[in-house]
């Protein structure tokens, strides 16, 4: 009898840590998006996004136009990639290609001190400057490409939410019209 006692008082506290750990574990992530929240307002005018913003556009904008539209491909998808740092925006995109067929790398970043910005302290703040960045640059380039350069109206821009880090992707996704099906013989 005792020993069952001893091993019933066991397991409870065995059970006791285990939701104290993923108590403890489930709270910094939910004040640390709500803090992100409050911070999406504070970035929205902010220099950093407006620059972010304005590349991620224009360069994404000649990738899609530029993109290679064979009729052997049924959809076009370009990539673009940013990331937000303490220190510093950055982004690059590799899906232009020369003649060699080696990628060729745009980037271009925002260094904080060098704007005299302020660095990022927290997560939440890097979290919430990516999110509207992203946002606003989907915004932006779904209105500048409604339409497909191929004349499809099927065009998807969206952005993957990795915000751990800073690191987002947006993805352009559209049906090509010049595609045509394999003819058998």
């Amino acid at each position: 009898m005792i020993i069952l006692v001893f091993i019933l008082c066991a397991m409870a506290a065995i059970f006791g840590l285990i939701l104290a750990i993923w108590a403890q574990d489930s709270i910094p992530r939910k004040i640390n998006a709500s803090l992100a929240k409050d911070y999406i307002s504070q970035f929205e005018n902010s220099p950093a996004a407006k620059y972010a913003i304005e590349q991620i556009v224009n360069n994404m904008a000649i990738e899609i136009i530029n993109e290679s539209r064979p009729k052997t491909l049924k959809t076009i998808d370009v990539y673009y990639t940013f990331s937000v740092d303490t220190y510093q925006v950055h982004g690059h995109t590799t899906s232009q290609y020369d003649a060699d067929d080696v990628g060729i790398t745009q980037s271009w970043s925002y260094d904080f001190c060098q704007h005299r910005y302020p660095n990022l302290e927290s997560n939440a703040e890097r979290i919430a400057l990516a999110k509207v960045i992203a946002h606003n640059a989907v915004i932006q380039l779904r209105k500048k490409f409604p339409l497909d350069k191929s004349g499809s109206n099927d065009v998807s821009i969206y952005y993957s939410e990795q915000f751990n880090y800073g690191h987002i992707k947006i993805h352009y996704s559209a049906t090509n019209l010049f595609y045509e099906e394999l003819k058998s013989w």
